[in-house]
């Protein structure tokens, strides 16, 4: 979205202004229409789902212009960047969900004391639900902001109707993320009227069918943008995958330019993009063969993640390796046509078509400016290979931990032979973990069982 960040900046200099709590830095009581979730009624409380510092939040009595509306889309589509990608603080970004679902999968090393809550993800030791309670709760503020500033602009902006796609196709987004990092069991919950809506634990297949009317909604309102269109086709095409609806998710995606492209924004002073952050504090690295089972991102030597050694992590231990592309500007890639061709690639080898899954992942290469390869000659070796390409491709963009998981729970590999396992920094096995915990604070709502299960 052009100007986004600039519209971030802005907004806050109009008369649409948040009223502060006595909790200093959040904002509450008639706000909470639009971050209530499930701990709605904490509205008291600091460290409430309600509590926030949000600078694009307005009054709900002000809600009621173009203006209004357009400042409540800007404020979600940037809650969206802020989790996925930095922090609401911009001094904390490294604290963000790519980095932890790289962490958790093989992306990424923590060089940080082992004790400390990113070693203990990188450890696969998830026994605290409250760990990554933060990234929980803000994927759900900025789904129910999407929700709201839908609302508005129907009712006050409906022009261009692109800019309501949009927030369909980070609502659909919202869902698959949830289904992908998170355990089975995730409600999704509204707010009517200020009051909350409690959803029912849903799980990961009921989350990734939910999201596909959504995709749909976005193709609608977003005909008129190439660009949110592509972003929906792949969406949904992703959800398909994870279904495993392979010729579904083919088809779908099918339209997608190989140019496409459209991701995060960023900027080295509003949402800053973590993953720089990350590398220059040491705080996390590039993973290479991390415990044995994960690839070899520093080795390998690929163009796609050219790595330089950093130094030494603050535990004085682990190596720290920077991928160089990446800056505090950086772009977090949402969706693109090589992500297209690989899912097509995938469908191709599900049907049996050798010969179409090597054409596709060839061509995605080729958008990428890579030679082609050769059949490796065995349907496990052309998986791997598969998987190789998805995970250098897609790369630190919240993808890997997803597609660990569905090797495990669509291909039959062994959890012990995808996730990194072995003994950690510490001198202990590491755990056994594949997602995150749902956080305690979700008890709140009374249709919340906890997690339906751990499984992949």
């Amino acid at each position: 979205m052009r100007d986004l960040l600039r519209q971030v900046r802005t907004t806050t200099r109009h008369s649409l202004r948040p009223r502060h709590s006595a909790c200093r830095h959040s904002t509450t009581g008639r706000v909470v229409w639009l971050f209530g979730l499930v701990a709605l009624a904490a509205t008291g409380s600091c460290n409430s789902l309600t509590s926030v510092d949000a600078p694009d939040v307005i009054q709900s009595s002000d809600a009621n212009s173009p203006a209004a509306a357009n400042a409540l889309r800007v404020g979600a589509v940037a809650s969206f960047y802020t989790w996925l990608g930095s922090n609401s603080i911009p001094t904390a970004s490294t604290e963000n969900m790519v980095n932890y679902a790289g962490l958790l999968a093989d992306e990424l090393v923590s060089g940080v004391d082992p004790s400390a809550n990113t070693s203990i993800i990188d450890a696969r030791r998830l026994s605290d639900p409250g760990l990554t309670a933060s990234q929980y709760i803000l994927l759900h503020r900025a789904r129910v902001a999407a929700l709201k500033a839908i609302a508005a602009l129907q009712q006050y902006a409906p022009t261009p109707a692109a800019r309501i796609g949009e927030l369909f196709a980070l609502d659909g987004l919202s869902r698959v993320w949830f289904a992908e990092f998170f355990c089975s069991g995730v409600p999704l919950s509204t707010n009517a009227q200020s009051a909350p809506v409690y959803g029912p634990s849903l799980t990961t297949q009921q989350l990734l069918e939910s999201a596909l009317p959504i995709f749909d909604s976005a193709l609608a309102y977003g005909q008129d943008s190439s660009r949110i269109t592509a972003l929906a086709w792949v969406g949904k095409g992703r959800a398909l995958l994870d279904l495993g609806r392979f010729a579904e998710a083919a088809s779908t995606v099918g339209p997608v330019a190989d140019a496409y492209t459209t991701g995060t924004e960023h900027s080295a002073t509003v949402q800053p993009n973590g993953i720089a952050a990350a590398f220059a504090q040491r705080r996390y690295g590039v993973a290479d063969l991390e415990g044995g089972t994960g690839l070899n991102f520093v080795t390998a030597n690929d163009p796609r993640i050219p790595t330089a050694l950093a130094g030494k992590g603050s535990d004085n231990v682990t190596d720290i390796y920077g991928d160089s592309r990446i800056t505090t500007t950086t772009p977090i890639p949402l969706a693109s046509g090589v992500e297209a061709r690989l899912i097509e690639a995938e469908a191709a080898l599900q049907a049996g078509d050798v010969a179409g899954w090597l054409n596709a992942l060839n061509r995605s290469r080729s958008i990428q400016g890579l030679p082609p390869l050769s059949d490796p000659g065995s349907a496990s070796a052309r998986v791997d290979l598969l998987f190789r390409e998805r995970a250098f491709s897609l790369f630190l963009t919240g993808h890997r931990l997803g597609d660990l998981r569905r090797l495990v729970r669509q291909y039959g590999r062994q959890e012990s032979a995808v996730f990194p396992a072995g003994i950690f920094k510490d001198g202990a096995p590491r755990g056994s973990d594949v997602n995150f915990p749902i956080p305690t604070s979700e008890n709140n709502n009374p249709n919340f069982k906890g997690c339906i299960n751990r499984d992949p």
